[in-house]
């Protein structure tokens, strides 16, 4: 059994907000290891140019192929090639996550959960961004 995980630096969703990208960036990865050695790993090699990676949140999960994995969530996300910008060359598993979907994602849920209340205008965070994720790939 392994895990997947939603990371995410600071720097590198400054430098996708600079070019026009988004600064919702994460990366998505899946390990049978310990993820604090893959956070050490990262940024001692400048995954995608920084160094600067933290966990959001991982979960468990059966599957053993992280290939497998990025592949179903590019079906649903946008997965940033590595190939188009050279600023994360060499690194898989970096998509851009559209906030509006989001939203419509949270409020629906909202919605479907507790149909009397008023829907609140909730202030998102990375733990909601990093549950969509893992929402979308563990389906």
């Amino acid at each position: 059994m392994g895990k997947v995980f939603v990371l995410k630096s600071k720097k590198l969703q400054d430098w996708g907000h600079s070019i026009g990208i988004t600064k919702y960036i994460f990366k998505f990865g899946f390990t049978i290891s310990s993820i604090k050695e893959i956070i050490i790993k990262y940024n001692s090699i400048f995954y995608a140019g920084k160094d600067d990676w933290s966990l959001i949140l991982s979960r468990s999960i059966e599957t053993t192929s992280e290939e497998y994995l990025i592949n179903k969530l590019s079906s649903s996300m946008e997965l940033l090639d590595p190939n188009f910008y050279p600023q994360i060359q060499d690194s898989s598993g970096i998509f851009r996550v559209k906030k509006d979907k989001l939203e419509s994602s949270l409020l629906i849920k909202q919605a479907l959960e507790d149909k009397d209340s008023l829907l609140s205008n909730k202030k998102i965070n990375d733990k909601d961004f990093a549950n969509y994720i893992l929402d979308k790939v563990m389906k």
